[in-house]
Formats: C-alpha cells, sequence, structure tokens
C-alpha cells in the first residue's frame, strides 16, 4: 500500500511540474503613383494618415480569422518551450502612453496569444530621455508578430519577432538593447570601364558594412543590396539617411543576431543615388513590354543586366579578395526594395549560381507584363539550385496597392517552376505603405529567415 501511494505522490509530482505557469517578464514609401524617384523625393506626397493605421481594437477582437490560444489572462499555462526559440523583445514608451500592453499572434496560423490589447507591461527601467522601457519573453515559434499598444487607441506597426529583433521604440523606429557598437561602414568607388559605360564616371560608390564582430579569422556571408544610401542609422562612419522615413536600419538588424550570439554578416550595398536608379534596378526592353507604372523614360532605357555584370565581375571578386568571406552560394543573398527589389529578384534567379537567397521588398515586377516574365522563367536553368525567395509588399498605399498582385504572383510563379513551399516566404501587411518604415521592419523577418 505504501508502494502505491509512493507511485501516485510522484505520478501527481509530475504533472503539476508539467503544467507550471510561466509568466510573462513583464517587469521590464513613398507614397506615389510613380516610380521614376526615390522614396525621398516621394516622401512628401505620402498620406501620412495611412501610414501607423491598424485595426482598432474592437476589430482585433472581432476577427474571424484569428483565433485565440489563451484566455486574456497574462498567464500562459503551457510546458517550457524551447530556450532556442526564445527572445527578450524590448519597447522604449517615447509616446509617453499611460499604459503599455503587447499583443502578439503568428503570423502564418493567425493565432493570438492573448485576446487584444494583449498582456499589460510594468515597466522596469527607463531609457536616458527618461522614458519607460518594458520587456516580454517571447517564444517567435509560436509568436512572430507584436503590436505594443495602450488600449486607448494607439499602437505600433505590426512589429517582428524573431532572432534579428532586439528593442523597438515609437510607432517603428529599432534598437538593440544594451548596445552601442553597431559595427562599422566603409565607402569607396570602384571602376568598371566595360560594364559601367552608360555612367560619366565608369564607376559606382560602394559601401561596405562589417558587423561587430568581424575579423579575419572568421568566414562572414555576404548579403549585397542597393540604394546604399538608405540603409544604415548607428554603424560607425554610415552616412545618415536623409529620407524623411529613416533608414532601414540594417545595422542595427545585424546587431541584434550578434547579440543573440551570432557572428552577423557583411553587407555590401550599391549607392543609386547618382542619377542612375530608375535605368539601372531596370531590365532593357528586350526583356518584354512595359506596363504603364513605366511612366518615366529612364525605364525604357534598362541597363540592369550591366549593372548585374558589374557586380558578378567586379564588385563581388573585389569583395572576395579584400574581406573575410564566405564565399559559398547558400551563404551569398541579395536584397532590394522597389525597383531595387524588382533588382534583386532578377539578378537573384538570372545568376544562381551566385546568389542562394533573395530578399524582394515592394518589388516593382509590375514595371514589365506578365509574358515577359513567362519568358524568363522558361529561360531558367536552377542546376546550381533554387535559391531561396522572400517577399514583402504592403497594401496601404497607392503604390503599394499597384505592385501587391505581380508580387503575391511571385510565389506562383516559382511553386511552377519546383519551387518547394518551404524555400519562399511570403509577408503582406495590409496597412503598409512604400517606404523604408515598413522595409526596416520586414527586414527584421528576412534576417531573421534567410540570413546564414
Amino acid at each position: 500500500m505504501k508502494k502505491i501511494k509512493l507511485i501516485l505522490l510522484l505520478a501527481l509530482s509530475f504533472i503539476t511540474g508539467c503544467t507550471n505557469t510561466i509568466e510573462p517578464m513583464t517587469s521590464s514609401t513613398l507614397s506615389s503613383n510613380s516610380l521614376s524617384t526615390n522614396s525621398q523625393e516621394l516622401s512628401s506626397n505620402v498620406d501620412s494618415t495611412n501610414i501607423d493605421t491598424l485595426p482598432s481594437s474592437s476589430e482585433i477582437q472581432s476577427s474571424s480569422d484569428i483565433s485565440s490560444s489563451s484566455d486574456t489572462s497574462s498567464s500562459i499555462n503551457s510546458t517550457p518551450i524551447p530556450q532556442d526559440t526564445k527572445v527578450m523583445v524590448y519597447y522604449t514608451n517615447s509616446e509617453r502612453w499611460n499604459n503599455v500592453y503587447a499583443y502578439m499572434w503568428n503570423y502564418k496560423s493567425q493565432v493570438q496569444k492573448v485576446a487584444w490589447p494583449g498582456t499589460k507591461l510594468t515597466a522596469n527601467g527607463t531609457s536616458g530621455y527618461g522614458e519607460d522601457q518594458y520587456s516580454i519573453e517571447v517564444d517567435y515559434s509560436q509568436y512572430d508578430r507584436i503590436i505594443f499598444n495602450d488600449n486607448a487607441g494607439n499602437q505600433t506597426k505590426d512589429l517582428i519577432v524573431g532572432p534579428a529583433s532586439s528593442g523597438y521604440y515609437g510607432k517603428d523606429g529599432i534598437f538593440t538593447m544594451n548596445s552601442t557598437n553597431y559595427g562599422k561602414v566603409e565607402y569607396f568607388n570602384l571602376t568598371d570601364s566595360k560594364n559601367l559605360q552608360y555612367t560619366a564616371k565608369k564607376s559606382k560608390k560602394i559601401s561596405v558594412y562589417t558587423p561587430s564582430t568581424y575579423t579575419s579569422n572568421k568566414k562572414y556571408g555576404v548579403l549585397y543590396m542597393f540604394d546604399s544610401q538608405n540603409l544604415y542609422a548607428n554603424a560607425t562612419g554610415a552616412a545618415k539617411s536623409s529620407d524623411s522615413y529613416g533608414s532601414w536600419a540594417v545595422d542595427v538588424a545585424v546587431s541584434n543576431l550578434v547579440q543573440k550570439g551570432e557572428d552577423g554578416l557583411i553587407i555590401v550595398a550599391i549607392d543609386n543615388s547618382d542619377g542612375y536608379r530608375d535605368s539601372e534596378l531596370t531590365m532593357s526592353q528586350s526583356f518584354g513590354n512595359l506596363t504603364n507604372l513605366a511612366d518615366n523614360q529612364s525605364f525604357y532605357n534598362g541597363k540592369l543586366d550591366e549593372l548585374g555584370n558589374f557586380m558578378k565581375e567586379t564588385l563581388i571578386p573585389y569583395i572576395n579578395e579584400n574581406y573575410s568571406v564566405d564565399t559559398r552560394r547558400e551563404n551569398t543573398g541579395i536584397a532590394g526594395s522597389s525597383s531595387g527589389g524588382l533588382a534583386a529578384y532578377y539578378l537573384g534567379l538570372r545568376d544562381n549560381d551566385i546568389y542562394g537567397y533573395i530578399g524582394a521588398f515592394s518589388p516593382a515586377n509590375a514595371l514589365f507584363e506578365s509574358s515577359a516574365w513567362n519568358r524568363f522563367y522558361q529561360s531558367k536553368n536552377f542546376s546550381s539550385g533554387r535559391p531561396q525567395v522572400y517577399v514583402y509588399c504592403g497594401n496601404g498605399d497607392d503604390l503599394e496597392k499597384k505592385l501587391i498582385t505581380a508580387s503575391k504572383q511571385i510565389a506562383v510563379n516559382l511553386k511552377s517552376l519546383g519551387f518547394n513551399q518551404d524555400s519562399i516566404v511570403e509577408n503582406y501587411d495590409n496597412n503598409g505603405s512604400h517606404n523604408e518604415s515598413y522595409w526596416r521592419i520586414a527586414f527584421i523577418d528576412f534576417l531573421s529567415k534567410m540570413a546564414k
């Protein structure tokens, strides 16, 4: 009888241990009808009423496609979650809200953790400006999106939870908690008289970002990007973006990875503010017919193949020779937004023997008719392997509305070419506008899922 009681007590102890309550850590771009200029030039045309508007609390609570995985209590009844998918997410209340809540959900399944407005947080510190700071621990394998709000009509954008996320402030600002070293940026001009004949100086201005962990004793993956002039925020030597929406803050996103024990990666970017952007980020007319979205003559003089050849024949060999680079295809990516997103997608597929992953943010694929894309797809050979593809697009301003249909068609076309669903990541934001304030948030998701 004593043995039976002992067994029952052990069983009860085991069951109790598996149902411990885990408390959240509550102590703490271009909105225009034209693609002809960059986001800085068109930022004054953005309808600011569209930028930060997200569903109201009543709309979120009544949404039929979001189901709750728990009640409105701030407690979570579950078994312990894997440590490697837990991250701390910080929020600095620069908006000076009276209360701060964290509403979390899963992008794919639309399952929410706690009904709107989410878990109420308690400040655990203050910033250098005297602003309250909050933190919450999240398992991003379960919940990869978060909105901070005050339950009184104010809220952030849809923010990312993942390995490349750390701190947020305001409605869309990002920072790395407890870090002052964001790596450094170097600039230089690189000449290529063969492929850059369309430019006056036969050269392009290049920036190279190296993370704070950079050393010649390690090999780093490389991400090639466009629009270098709008990419960096805090890195040493970085030229600050003059865009009204700020920069992509790619150095902050990489620093978030470093903070979590990763080596980070090198980012090499081409400056496209020298007057050739529309032509050098667009394919030539030999690719196919342009649509009425091409409202600038520069689009009809596409030089993207020449720019791509410059990257392949001059830029990449230079980087491989002068930096400590992991040259393997799976550790080499290409990314950009708008016309830069079109360029990244096209070159990533054209030179799929070089690039192992692609980031197409609000890509301007709609510049060309679908028949042109179909011919391009049919000409592709993926003997080197199919790259992973990340597609982001908003639907919150006129330009994003013109791009989103073609953006969603990307996954359909790639699947018809034999791409697996697991190699394609889609991220669409119905409130997203065509500017850096949304791309820097999506970049965190991209980096969390794609960077090697």
